[in-house]
């Protein structure tokens, strides 16, 4: 897309926490500066921050298989041929025998402590991380962002999570603004979808999502009455 002309804008510093005493908290992508702006506040803190990024990174990479993977179908295939059900059979063994994979790796303490954020009001997780709480406060607006929930939510740990789980340029966890405003991402996938042969149509009403009976897979749409849209998924 950036030859489309979508350009990314890393943001760095990524946090500036003041505080009532004039001292402040600057994090961003470089660990050395965060570990002597939060060794400010305190030592025990900025010793055990590049252990908790380290977790949050190994929970990162399994929900990114997760994430990337298509979710196997749990219904039942009545109509469907012999050879579909059998490779749906097959997609189902591939997915589950490489989460298992994953999973191994993680080790026991890992996963505990896995299920234990995706499941936990986030002010809990980093309780048992830190002290101080400057770093705190910074930490838990990831938790809080976009939700309708506060800290001590249940579930909020995994929001936590949630927001470090991207990329920006390659780098874990990087926010970076769009020039242009948001608008350019849509202007760059629409030129690069262009350049591919896609036909793009727009300010037209779709009145069926049209698919097929034996494999379940959505085949085009219909606009209007009469103008049918194929595609293949």
């Amino acid at each position: 897309l950036e030859r489309h002309g979508l350009k990314l804008l890393p943001r760095s510093p990524s946090s500036f926490t003041p505080c009532l005493d004039g001292r402040y908290l600057l994090l961003g992508p470089e660990a050395e500066l965060n570990r002597s702006e939060i060794g400010k506040f305190s030592k025990k803190d900025a010793e055990a921050y590049p252990r908790y990024e380290e977790q949050l990174e190994k929970f990162c990479k399994l929900m990114d298989f997760v994430i990337d993977s298509p979710p196997p179908e749990l219904r039942q295939l009545y109509h469907a041929s012999m050879v579909d059900r059998m490779k749906d059979k097959v997609d189902k063994s591939v997915f589950w025998s490489k989460l298992l994979g994953i999973v191994m790796q993680q080790g026991q303490k890992d996963m505990v402590n896995f299920f234990d954020l995706l499941l936990s009001p986030a002010s809990k997780i980093l309780n048992n991380w830190f002290e101080g709480d400057v770093l705190k406060a910074t930490l838990a607006t990831d938790a809080v962002i976009g939700t309708m929930a506060g800290v001590n939510t249940p579930g909020s740990g995994y929001v936590l999570l949630h927001h470090i789980m991207g990329e920006t340029g390659g780098q874990r966890g990087v926010w970076a603004y769009v020039e242009g405003g948001m608008g350019s991402v849509s202007s760059a996938i629409s030129k690069a979808a262009l350049e591919a042969g896609v036909q793009i149509v727009t300010n037209a009403e779709v009145s069926q999502v049209m698919v097929d009976e034996n494999t379940g897979k959505v085949q085009g749409v219909s606009l209007g009455l009469i103008s049918k849209c194929m595609c293949t998924v």
